[in-house]
């Protein structure tokens, strides 16, 4: 962010064939007048706009005039043979900047620092406990992907895991209060998926009685994970943890495939073969919501890690993304992720049935591009995008809108509150075909 104040003025002066040195001339003048303290720049054109030679760039001076003088050479030290039509241009201005920070696109409180909200991907995943935000952040080549904030401070971030070398890419994210597990994979090997878990107590990394360890191509060694596979269809389509009982979920819908582990020694109890096996949620009696294909059903979850369906059903839903149960345990909110939709729909966890509210603009950003709080990028018509539903204790509840890079704050009527944001790395470069001398521009 730039505070400026600006006033840009150009003087033109015809150049008249003199051997070097040239004293640049208009109107038989040999000068240029200013009439207070000023910046300048100065430059020898062509009449169709090309630069010839920079006479100098960011100069002061005060009011008053001043001679222009040119050796004739150009900005390679050539002399310039013929000079017919060549102006020099001077342009003064009281330019004042003053450095704020990089804060285009980025809500983060500190303008640089380790606390500032950044990552080269978008954020991918995010579980609130208590006053932690716990988000992960996909593929971040040389530095961790967990990260976690505050929720009465949540434009600070503190990083998890090491960094200097590549971790796990972190795609989906839960935690029971005592644990964070994050699921996800090697970064050059995606067929490789694992679960890893850190500690809330310290960030430190949790070691399971049944864990193995996972070697990253380019990375680190994970001592201790669970649920680890090395296929091609194995990439892991969400998890979920129970907070009181002992059971840690895992679904891979690639393989029609939940498994069930002890959340604390990592023993797998249970391989169910579910079709479509999607989203789960965990609601405030541990039950099990689940979504395979179109169909959102809640089950109980027996000792030995199998699951009765309790008949309810939450209807309506194309799409189902993530789900989030409210901490009263009355509402269960989906995101609808098909293109069509990209809404977040309220459901009684109670009696299923019918939405009893929506938030959000059907079909998002597929008919209109203009960004406001009660619309989502779930999907365009190239792909979906990941997304993740979370209530903090009070009520209000986070959606992560990952084509807008943000995380949006509402309250429990859907009312925006606030939000977290950074832009991920992007990289452009651009050259002008007509002065390819001229190099190019990238970001």
């Amino acid at each position: 962010m730039l505070n400026k104040k600006v006033l840009v003025t150009s003087l033109w002066f015809a150049i008249a064939s003199f051997l070097k040195p040239v004293l640049c001339q208009s109107n038989n003048s040999s000068s240029f007048t200013l009439t207070s303290h000023l910046s300048t720049s100065a430059g020898v054109f062509k009449s169709d706009g090309t630069l010839v030679r920079t006479l100098w760039s960011g100069k002061k001076y005060d009011a008053g005039t001043y001679p222009v003088y040119w050796d004739r050479k150009d900005d390679n030290g050539n002399l310039v043979q013929d000079t017919t039509g060549l102006k020099v241009q001077v342009l003064s201005n009281n330019v004042k900047y003053e450095w704020e920070g990089a804060r285009i696109g980025n809500t983060s409180t500190a303008f640089t620092g380790n606390t500032r909200h950044r990552a080269g991907e978008p954020f991918s995943c995010f579980a609130i406990v208590g006053d932690n935000i716990y988000y992960g952040a996909n593929y971040e080549e040389g530095f961790t992907s967990q990260f976690r904030t505050n929720v009465s401070n949540t434009q600070q971030r503190i990083s998890i895991g090491p960094s200097g070398s590549t971790n796990q890419v972190t795609q989906h994210v839960c935690t029971d209060g005592i644990n964070v597990y994050w699921a996800g994979t090697d970064g050059v090997q995606p067929s490789e998926t694992f679960i890893m878990a850190t500690k809330v107590s310290d960030n430190s990394f949790f070691t399971f009685t049944y864990g193995e360890t996972a070697q990253m191509d380019i990375g680190i060694l994970y001592n201790s994970v669970v649920s680890h596979m090395i296929d091609v269809n194995s990439n892991i389509t969400d998890i979920a943890v129970q907070k009181t009982g002992n059971k840690l979920f895992v679904s891979r819908k690639g393989l029609n495939q939940l498994q069930v582990l002890d959340k604390t020694t990592g023993q797998l109890l249970q391989t169910l073969a579910i079709s479509g096996v999607g989203r789960l949620a965990i609601d405030r009696t541990d039950k099990l919501i689940l979504s395979h294909g179109a169909t959102i059903e809640k089950y109980t979850v027996n000792a030995d890690g199998t699951i009765i369906s309790t008949a309810v059903t939450f209807t309506g839903v194309t799409s189902p993304g993530a789900m989030a149960v409210s901490p009263d345990n009355n509402t269960v909110i989906v995101a609808d992720d098909d293109v069509t939709k990209q809404v977040v729909k309220s459901f009684s966890n109670n009696t299923g049935g019918a939405a009893t509210s929506t938030l959000g603009i059907p079909g998002g950003y597929m008919n209109d591009a203009a960004v406001n709080n009660n619309k989502f990028y779930f999907a365009d018509s190239r792909r979906k995008y990941f997304t993740s539903l979370a209530y903090q204790d009070d009520g209000s509840f986070w959606v992560l809108d990952m084509g807008n890079y943000r995380m949006q704050h509402y309250n429990s009527s859907g009312v925006f509150i606030d939000r977290i944001m950074y832009m991920p790395s992007t990289y452009r470069l651009a050259v002008d075909p007509n002065t390819p001398t001229r190099g190019g521009i990238s970001s």
